[in-house]
């Protein structure tokens, strides 16, 4: 009895399930197809799948270059329709088989017998053959061999479409994998240039040019992934005086470029009205208790001034709050009768708090290198450290 049209449909699903059609020649089916020309005696086997207008050959034993054949009434396409083994011990006497192209053509076929490839929902995918030129009966338990061998081949189908499906699930991680640390990578970058575009925003451009005075500064960030804490700027107060701060502020980030945007205004906007450092820094200290109730906004910094001297240079005004200590450096001099090593001077500022005392110091004629800002990336405390002007002579930042 024919299939029906949704029956064949269904069949051919699961044909293309296994994905098998038109695969290259495969041992394990190789020989499935020998074995069964070995046990019936035959000089030909083979192992089908029937498709929709063909019966393509997985594996055939004694039939050199045959690789398919068409779907006409016949052998292969009537054991599909039996639940069992498909025997025709002359195909000759058989009203279908007689006109079927294994019989009538080269191979002359006079013996068949088959078993179907059943799925386990029932689906005959194909069969195991075994053709012989001459007409011939089997037996009961060979024909229960043959059932085996189809069994055999059922399993292979099942252990080839287990393989198919974890290599597509692995190919499908690697292509997830892939994919997300092609995300990741652009995240980074993205991350990066926002937090480089912000840092820029926290930070001068470029130290302003200070008649009598050399400043030089250098940042590095401990990550370009990250906003760093630390921040310095030098900015004109109005009738040669000048004022520049430097300091480092709580976290990391967002919530530190806003805490240093913060900072940074209140820095320059208070020093532009009230000439005394200290002043300022309580400005900030109100400014910084005010935006952070709790506490977790704070900062450490040292602020100063600087005005032209009289008697040549600069006079530095310097208020602390929290921060590692400035340095004074004076170089070495070697005529005079005042000849001395070159040597560093630490400034120790009274208090430690936002609106500790100021210290001040007037510097010596001369030019001064200064440096606002050096940061090690290798630990979050090795804070900045100022440098104040230096004697007379060459000098050099700390």
């Amino acid at each position: 009895m024919d299939l029906s049209p949704e029956q064949e449909a269904r069949r051919i699903a699961a044909v293309r399930r296994y994905d098998i059609l038109d695969t290259p020649p495969d041992g394990a089916f190789d020989r499935i197809a020998a074995l069964a020309a070995r046990l019936f005696d035959a000089p030909a086997a083979t192992v089908t799948i029937v498709d929709t207008d063909r019966v393509w050959f997985k594996a055939a034993y004694g039939l050199a270059g045959v690789t398919q054949i068409g779907r006409d009434p016949g052998l292969c396409t009537s054991a599909i329709l039996t639940g069992g083994p498909l025997v025709v011990p002359d195909t000759l006497d058989d009203p279908v088989a007689r006109a079927h192209c294994p019989v009538t053509g080269p191979a002359r076929v006079r013996f068949y017998a088959a078993a179907p490839v059943t799925t386990g929902d029932g689906h005959r995918l194909g069969t195991v053959d075994v053709l012989d030129t001459k007409p011939r009966r089997i037996t009961a338990a060979q024909a229960n061999a043959l059932t085996d061998l189809a069994a055999l081949v059922m399993d292979e189908l099942e252990l080839r479409l287990s393989a198919l499906r974890m290599l597509r699930v692995e190919r499908e991680l690697v292509e997830v994998e892939h994919a997300a640390r092609e995300r990741a990578q652009r995240d980074r970058s993205e991350i990066a240039a926002y937090a480089s575009t912000l840092q820029r925003t926290l930070l001068p451009p470029a130290l302003p040019e200070v008649p009598g005075l050399e400043a030089a500064c250098h940042y590095t960030t401990a990550s370009v992934h990250d906003v760093g804490g630390d921040f310095y700027d030098v900015f004109p107060l109005g009738t040669g005086r000048w004022a520049f701060f430097l300091g480092d502020v709580s976290g990391r980030g967002a919530p530190a470029a806003a805490l240093t945007s913060l900072i940074r205004y209140t820095l320059r906007t208070t020093a532009l009205l009230e000439p005394d450092p200290c002043v300022v820094l309580r400005a900030l200290n109100t400014a910084l208790l005010s935006a952070s109730s709790d506490g977790s906004g704070f900062c450490t910094l040292v602020f100063g001034t600087l005005a032209p001297d009289p008697a040549g240079g600069f006079a530095l005004t310097l208020a602390g709050g929290g921060h590692l200590p400035a340095h004074h450096l004076r170089p070495a001099r070697r005529d005079g009768p005042a000849r001395a090593a070159a040597g560093t001077e630490q400034v120790n500022l009274a208090g430690g708090c936002l609106s500790a005392p100021c210290r001040r110091r007037t510097s010596s004629p001369g030019p001064f290198n200064s440096c606002p800002a050096r940061r090690s990336s290798s630990t979050a405390t090795d804070s900045p450290r100022p440098v104040l002007p230096a004697a007379p002579g060459s000098a050099r930042a700390a």
